[in-house]
Order: structure tokens, then C-alpha cells, then sequence
């Protein structure tokens, strides 16, 4: 609990310094590039983490073996797809007011370097060591919150550039240091093969679900600029940002059962039905206490972030209800992927990626930032609802089989 405490400070910091930092316009438009190359960074490691926690159960050494072939394979593919990033997402992003030098910092940090160390965070998660998996993942957070923090120092026509640079260098930092824990726990192997065919093949599709999974979070920021403008994308780029932070508790829950989830659907059907309805219920549970708590401090936030982003007060208590919705769209998501083959939740997340868009550009270019918070609430719930209703037939269906 009390990493997932500082992961919630952290991200809490950062968005506070970011909007303050750059203001609502300018804001929306780095919070457009830098989902666009989150998105993007899933892709090089092809599904290898994922794939590291279906086999550790099995296999001990697997962390070793996956290591051999996942960082060479993430490093020629993050470094193609920074070069891809750099060409298109200016005109695929709409985020016209980031300077050309930039876009190669944010492809550097978000697509070769953070990915990185949540594989590594991944390899520390397949031994049960959650906690430890996770803080891997905050130190280089919390390094560029002090980095964000010092870029106040420079003068404003600078400042974006000092952010991009300063938050490369964390990320490069945070992986040094992610490399010197694992190590003590892992004997990594460095020397090199190639991914063997069933490693590519299901790696693959771990990976094209993980993208979609991730456009989900992350590409309502492009979407939001292109069906609004500047200034709505940015404040709803900041209420999202508050209500994701919101879901930390249960991310970390998630993060925390799925090793197990992995292993009862291998060994023990019914010890996975226990968990699934148990982790269920806790995400509507304590989600609906955050998001109750978040309407009742909303009307104090533009306190904290300033008067440019006056409209957060009345945005937040609607938007509130994301946090128990997009908790149990992504419990159920995750039970899916241990259930069953990796494709199940691949249509499952197109299918909400393809609701949020349907939703976001009628709504958002109709009522503005309220209707991008509406479209978000109800793609959300929608797709809880068909989520969970998924896994209840898997698991039916799980039992009928071992059954006859």
C-alpha cells in the first residue's frame, strides 16, 4: 500500500507541475504527443513480459531466457518506430505547437527508455515481487518530477524543451538503476538470440492487444485535440489525468493478483472464480469510494492548479464515475488474458477503442470538454458491463468443459 501511496503522489506532482508548467493550450498539445508515444512504446518488447508471466510458473529460468532475446528485439524496434514517431505524429497528434526538436525526446523517453524498465519491472513481478516491481517504476517518475520541477528555473520560450531533455535524461537514469535491482535478483543474460517462433507469433499478439489496451488510455488525448481544440483538450486532458491517478489502488491490486490469476487458470478453476468475482468486487468497492471522495474535493482543485483551468470543478464530479468503470474494464480485460488466448481481449479492447472514438468526436466537438467527460464515462461502462459479462461465459464455459 505504500508504494501505491507514493505512485498516486507522484503522478499527482507531475500533473500538477505539467499544468502548471504549460497552461491549458499548451498542455493539451504535450499531453497529445506524449499518449501518441506511449502508445507506441508497447510495441518493441512484443508482448516478452506478458509472456515471462505464462512461463515463470512452468519454467524458472525463463526471466534469463525471455531477457536473451527481449532488450536486442526492443532495441531495433524502438529505435524504427522512434524514427517513425518523429516523421508522423506531428500531423497524426495535431499537436501543432510542439517544436520539431522535441518530438525526438518524447519518442526517446516514452518508446525506447521507460518500456525498458517495465520489462525489467515485469521480470521482478513474475517472481512475486510486486512491490519492489513497482518502485522500479516510480524511481524514474519521481526523477522527473524533480526534473519537471526545475524546469520552472528556465525562462518560459524554453521551458518545453528543458522538460523534454530534463525527462530523457531521468528516464535514462531510472533504467541504470532499474538494471543495478533486478540484477540482484535476476542473473540476466546478455548474450543475444533470436525470438523463437512461437515467441514472436504469441508475443505478437500480446503486444497488439497491449497497444489497443493502451489507446484506450491514452489515445483520448489525440482524439479530444482533434475533435475540440487547444484549450478543451487540455482541460480534459487534466480531469482524465486526475480520474487515471484515481485507479491507482486498483492497478496495483491487479498487478498484484495476476501472477495468480496465471496460475489458477493453469492448475485450479475454481480458486480463479474465487479471484475473479473477489477482485471485481473490491474495484467497485473502493472505486466507488475514490470517485465519491474526488466529487467532494473537486470544488477545491482549482485552488491547486490555478485559475487557467477554471471549469476542472464542474468537470471532475461528472467525471468522477470513470474510476469505478474504467477499473473494472480493465480487471476485466486482464482476467481475460489469463482465461483464455490473447486474441479474446484483443477484440475486446478494439471494440472499446473503436466506442470511445464513436463517442469522443460527435460529443467532444458538440459540448466541448463535457462531452469529451461524458463520452469517456459511458465508453467506460459499457465496457465493464461487457466485460465481466465475457468472463462469467468463459468461466462457465471452463467448467462445463473440465466437466465432460
Amino acid at each position: 500500500m505504500m508504494v501505491l501511496g507514493l505512485r498516486l503522489l507522484t503522478q499527482a506532482c507531475s500533473l500538477m507541475l505539467a499544468m502548471r508548467l504549460f497552461g491549458p493550450g499548451l498542455y493539451g498539445n504535450v499531453a497529445s504527443a506524449s499518449s501518441l508515444a506511449v502508445v507506441l512504446g508497447v510495441l518493441p518488447n512484443l508482448g516478452a513480459g506478458t509472456l515471462l508471466m505464462r512461463r515463470i510458473a512452468l519454467e524458472p529460468q525463463a526471466p534469463a531466457d525471455v531477457w536473451r532475446y527481449a532488450w536486442p528485439q526492443h532495441l531495433l524496434l524502438g529505435l524504427g518506430l522512434t524514427v517513425i514517431y518523429v516523421r508522423l505524429a506531428p500531423a497524426i497528434s495535431g499537436a501543432g505547437l510542439i517544436p520539431t526538436a522535441c518530438w525526438a525526446g518524447f519518442a526517446l523517453t516514452e518508446i525506447v527508455l521507460s518500456p525498458l524498465i517495465v520489462q525489467l519491472s515485469m521480470t521482478l513481478q513474475a517472481l512475486e515481487r510486486v512491490p519492489l516491481g513497482q518502485l522500479l517504476q516510480i524511481m524514474p517518475l519521481l526523477l522527473r518530477v524533480l526534473a519537471m520541477a526545475a524546469c520552472f528555473g528556465l525562462p518560459p520560450g524554453h521551458r518545453l524543451q528543458g522538460y523534454v531533455a530534463l525527462q530523457c535524461v531521468a528516464a535514462l537514469i531510472g533504467l541504470a538503476l532499474a538494471l543495478q535491482v533486478v540484477s540482484r535478483h535476476v542473473r540476466l543474460n546478455w548474450r543475444p538470440r533470436r525470438p523463437r517462433g512461437s515467441e514472436l507469433r504469441d508475443g505478437t499478439a500480446y503486444a497488439a492487444l497491449n497497444m489497443v489496451s493502451a489507446n484506450t488510455m491514452e489515445l483520448d488525448k489525440v482524439l479530444a485535440l482533434h475533435a475540440t481544440g487547444a484549450m478543451a483538450a487540455g482541460l480534459y486532458a487534466s480531469a482524465s489525468r486526475i480520474v487515471f491517478a484515481g485507479t491507482m489502488p486498483m492497478i496495483g491490486l491487479l498487478l498484484a493478483a495476476q501472477p495468480r490469476l496465471f496460475r489458477h487458470a493453469a492448475t485450479d478453476q475454481a480458486g480463479l472464480r474465487q479471484l475473479a468475482w473477489r477482485l471485481a468486487l473490491s474495484c467497485l468497492l473502493l472505486g466507488s469510494l475514490l470517485a465519491a471522495a474526488l466529487r467532494l474535493v473537486a470544488p477545491w482543485l482549482i485552488q491547486v492548479f490555478g485559475p487557467a483551468f477554471a471549469g476542472l470543478d464542474t468537470l471532475l464530479p461528472m467525471m468522477a464515475w470513470v474510476i469505478p468503470a474504467m477499473s473494472l474494464h480493465l480487471m476485466a480485460a486482464q482476467t481475460l488474458v489469463s482465461i483464455g488466448p490473447p486474441g479474446r481481449r484483443l477484440i475486446y479492447d478494439l471494440a472499446g477503442l473503436l466506442g470511445l472514438a464513436v463517442l469522443m468526436l460527435p460529443l467532444g466537438h458538440r459540448l466541448g470538454a463535457p462531452g469529451l467527460g461524458w463520452a469517456l464515462l459511458l465508453n467506460e461502462s459499457l465496457m465493464a458491463a461487457i466485460g465481466w459479462s465475457w468472463v462469467l461465459l468463459e468461466l462457465r464455459r471452463r467448467v462445463d468443459h473440465r466437466a465432460h
